[in-house]
């Protein structure tokens, strides 16, 4: 809550949730009701994943400006930082149908992947041009692509030309 004195609510967003807790592992904290045990620190999961997850750790240090303006937004416009959407492309029928896909501000589309073992989806992008955040290739928009992402990677767009595209 920093930022609560300044009249902004920025998040510091964490690593967190209910872990499985591994065969045999000591009991870190009795008697709480939701018990948690597996580690969440970001070198727990090997070299590999070490490195994904610092790359992802130093993207989300470079991205608290842009979350900061829009939570500045959220708070005196109502626009909700992560949106669907129809939310900004109300005309297009196609955004309603869309249950995984989203927002993240006005610039960035994200397309998660969401089944284990998957490196692959299909997205669509809304009217304008789209810059692919991984290769840096430009869409037209208002049509369906089909995307790959390895592990290591994420399947998101920004608009052409939108200052948030250095980020990545």
């Amino acid at each position: 809550m920093r930022w609560a004195q300044f009249g902004v609510f920025c998040p510091v967003m964490r690593l967190h949730g209910s872990r499985l807790r591994t065969p045999g592992q000591a009991e870190r904290h009795p008697g709480v009701k939701e018990r948690s045990g597996g580690d969440n620190e970001i070198w727990s999961f090997g070299e590999k994943v070490y490195g994904i997850l610092k790359e992802l750790v130093e993207l989300r240090e470079r991205l608290k400006p842009y979350i900061c303006k829009y939570m500045e937004i959220a708070k005196e416009e109502g626009k909700p930082l992560m949106r669907p959407m129809f939310f900004d492309y109300p005309e297009d029928t196609v955004c309603y149908e869309l249950e995984d896909q989203y927002f993240f501000g006005e610039d960035i589309l994200f397309a998660p992947i969401t089944e284990q073992g998957c490196t692959q989806r299909r997205v669509y992008l809304p009217e304008g041009r789209w810059q692919d955040v991984n290769s840096g290739q430009i869409y037209g928009g208002g049509k369906w692509l089909d995307c790959t992402a390895p592990l290591e990677k994420f399947i998101a767009f920004v608009k052409e030309g939108s200052q948030v595209a250095k980020i990545f």
